[in-house]
């Protein structure tokens, strides 16, 4: 497993939040003193000190609705891509779903097109017209899993200390998300437990999941 907090991850890391985001002025002024930031990021993650900063929010219209977005810092994101591209996927992405086509290597959007249509030509195959197909998207999906079992199935695939300990603090930094913020009922904020689940229902034919969107076929509405 490679070192996260090495200067030429941490480097790498800021080049992809250029590619993302490199017309802001806050990558810019990042990129002005690029040596300095990273070296100044690469400490705190060694010695412990690193916390995540508060970044930006704002809310979008998005599908005839708003969402409350927070944007993360410009050290904040090079920290994560870092994080992301020698840790956390090389560890975990064997156990996903081949269906999750959400930010991996060769997958994106094109991909769950392609994998969107298969699915409805396996449905049609067998039930024809009849059938339905319900989108479920979770609202403020990390904010309000279940960090202690996340952590429990990271820790039995990862032991790195300094890497459990940094996505600690990130998952600390996103815990239920219970902020009243104008235009936004916070009932729709607070909670996205599928309370009324019933497990003894019978399972949808296909199942695949676009970033924080599932969608599900099926032939029966009941089911």
């Amino acid at each position: 497993m490679q070192d996260f907090t090495s200067a030429d991850n941490l480097l790498r890391g800021y080049q992809r939040t250029v590619k993302c985001s490199g017309w802001k002025e806050a990558t810019q002024k990042f990129g002005l003193n690029l040596m300095r930031e990273i070296f100044s990021l690469q400490d705190s993650l060694r010695n412990g000190t690193y916390e995540q900063q508060k970044g930006a929010i704002f809310i979008l219209h998005e599908q005839g609705r708003k969402r409350l977005v927070r944007a993360l810092t410009v050290r904040d994101a090079v920290m994560q891509h870092s994080l992301c591209d020698t840790v956390l996927t090389p560890a975990l992405s064997r156990y996903l779903i081949h269906d999750n086509g959400a930010s991996l290597k060769g997958k994106g959007i094109s991909f769950t097109r392609r994998r969107f249509e298969q699915h409805l030509r396996w449905h049609y195959a067998r039930y024809g017209k009849a059938g339905y197909v319900l989108k479920i998207d979770f609202r403020k999906y990390f904010d309000n899993i279940r960090h202690d079992v996340l952590m429990q199935e990271i820790s039995r695939r990862v032991a790195d200390k300094t890497v459990l300990d940094t996505i600690q603090k990130v998952l600390a930094a996103n815990e239920h998300d219970v902020e009243c913020v104008p235009g936004i009922n916070p009932d729709d904020v607070l909670f996205n437990a599928l309370e009324h689940y019933n497990p003894d229902r019978p399972r949808p034919e296909k199942t695949m999941r676009i970033w924080m969107t599932a969608l599900s076929s099926t032939r029966t509405k009941s089911s």
